[in-house]
């Protein structure tokens, strides 16, 4: 038995590589993932066999913890996170030419 509840916010390249993680880790059971790009999170959902979710509000009633793995510019999203009281580990990479 899964001793925490994750879900992954955002799927792209950095995403998908949490989900992949997530679901080889057997203290871990991957809920299920959203991204505002629905098509990408039903993909990715069905390739890792777990639940796709439309809005993160839903998935994070049923979660211990998310990764969110958003660009940087996504702030708001950030501020609704945390006051969602909920554990959260967010992956930022600023790009720099």
């Amino acid at each position: 038995m899964a001793e925490c509840k994750i879900g992954v916010v955002g799927v792209g390249k950095m995403g998908e590589y949490h989900v992949g993680v997530l679901s080889d880790i057997h203290e871990a059971e991957l809920v299920g993932v959203v991204d505002s790009d629905q098509k990408r999170a039903k993909i990715i959902s069905e390739r890792y066999k777990t639940s796709n979710y439309k809005d993160y509000k839903e998935l994070f009633k049923k979660v211990d913890a998310v990764v969110v793995s958003v660009p940087t510019f996504h702030a708001l999203f950030d501020c609704q996170r945390i006051h969602s009281s909920r554990n959260s580990h967010s992956i930022r990479k600023a790009m720099y030419k």
